[in-house]
């Protein structure tokens, strides 16, 4: 079974972030070759460019929303807070380094992780930093926040977990190899893939381990959807684990390798390919339901939207 495109728009950049939805508007983050970058906005319905905002720097890290604003962190450092509406920025932050892995918003609090292991928390009503700590190791993974700590993970192969409000370590785990993406995390169990290709579970509280699996080679993801952690590999290779137990249920191999992450929800995940093969498979067994073919290879990523796609 084939999807229908509904529309594309070729960018001529060589460098798209994966897209942010809010109020019926796509959001991009966008590198061009002079290392100049943009946030663009498109109509989710008919594809319409609708917004634009000149970054001075490319864009590598996805934009994200709140009710309050978009916030965007080009590679000049800072942290903007715009208008999704029209662009017109509300505050900027300078960073100690370039933010280029995901972000995280919540309440009147914006999360964010330089490339150096510095995490900040900035105030999203002013831009002011309310803290800061400063990691060990080069970082791309991001933050995720849960509860009231957030997980970050390293290059060094460190795990740190911190208080939302203060910033303090609550643990720090070395679990001697590097974290590959962001950290997920579900009830009291934090999944983490790891540069060696395994698949990690810790306890979120303590860092104690829960359990560990190998795929043989380097990862992305974990993505979690009810009982199941899905992770791809560099191979093309789509691996699904009990989520309590690490239990293996099932592998799908698809055309080439993955390099970005994986969009889950319910019974399906969608899967981009490094050659932009776009797969929908079940979270239950791996079958492939339907396949597309992107409008050019090495896409950034899907992004579910009711019972759509966007990439």
């Amino acid at each position: 079974m084939t999807r229908e495109r509904r529309w594309s728009h070729d960018i001529e950049s060589h460098w798209v972030t994966r897209p942010t939805i809010s109020d019926g508007t796509v959001f991009v983050g966008v590198g061009y070759t002079d290392a100049t970058g943009t946030v663009l906005g498109f109509d989710i319905e008919g594809g319409n460019r609708t917004f634009e905002y000149s970054c001075g720097r490319e864009v590598e890290t996805r934009p994200i929303t709140d009710s309050d604003g978009l916030y965007v962190a080009p590679n000049d450092g800072s942290l903007r807070c715009l208008s999704p509406d029209n662009g017109r920025q509300h505050w900027t932050c300078q960073t100690p380094a370039g933010v280029v892995s995901p972000m995280a918003v919540i309440g009147t609090t914006l999360y964010a992780l330089t490339i150096r292991g510095h995490v900040l928390a900035v105030d999203t009503t002013e831009g002011s930093v309310r803290w800061q700590w400063s990691g060990i190791g080069a970082a791309q993974s991001g933050v995720v926040v849960n509860g009231t700590t957030v997980y970050v993970g390293t290059a060094d192969g460190c795990v740190t977990a911190l208080n939302r409000r203060t910033g303090f370590v609550r643990w720090r785990r070395s679990l001697g190899s590097g974290v590959v993406g962001r950290p997920a995390v579900v009830d009291d169990t934090l999944m983490i893939a790891m540069f060696d290709g395994s698949v990690r579970a810790l306890c979120s509280q303590t860092g104690d381990d829960r359990w560990q699996a190998s795929v043989g080679v380097c990862v992305v993801g974990p993505a979690i959807a009810g009982s199941r952690v899905v992770v791809g590999d560099k191979t093309g290779t789509i691996h699904a684990f009990e989520r309590r137990t690490g239990a293996k249920r099932w592998k799908t191999s698809l055309e080439s390798g993955i390099s970005v992450t994986l969009a889950v929800a319910k019974e399906r995940a969608e899967v981009l390919t490094d050659a932009g093969q776009l797969a929908s498979l079940s979270i239950t067994d791996g079958a492939i339901h339907s396949s597309a073919s992107a409008p050019v290879p090495s896409p950034t990523g899907a992004l579910l939207v009711g019972d759509g796609v966007c990439f």
